[in-house]
């Protein structure tokens, strides 16, 4: 079963590509690395179809304006890395029902409500 995309080919593909079209190869070089890089975070858009996943970010988007965005963008907050962090992970405990549990147990279920379906939880 094919967990991420198909990055090898991708990067054939922008190896193969004939060095007199390419404007920068140092832009080329960096989109090579990039993939390599980040290849076991590339899904299979595919794979995520057949099992009926969402194929797009806007929930993930719209769950960073819910947690994050409108509390820092509304009352000043700074954009810290650890204070949006922080906060991002304890807005996302307390959306998802996970607050208490973490700081009693120290532990997440990680387990989907029965009130969410399976695709708007992915």
């Amino acid at each position: 079963m094919v967990l991420c995309g198909n990055v090898d080919d991708a990067v054939t593909y922008l190896k193969s590509l004939d060095p007199k079209f390419i404007k920068n190869p140092l832009r080329l070089e960096y989109a090579v690395n990039y993939l390599e890089h980040k290849k076991p975070y590339v899904p299979c858009y595919a794979l995520r179809s057949v099992m009926n996943y969402r194929n797009f970010s806007n929930p993930v988007e719209k769950a960073n304006d819910l947690i994050v965005a409108g509390r820092q963008k509304h009352n000043g907050m700074s954009w810290s890395y650890t204070g949006s962090g922080s906060h991002a992970v304890l807005s996302a405990l307390l959306y998802n029902g996970e607050l208490n549990s973490w700081l009693v147990n120290h532990q997440i279920l990680f387990t989907v409500p029965d009130s969410l379906p399976l695709q708007e939880a992915a």
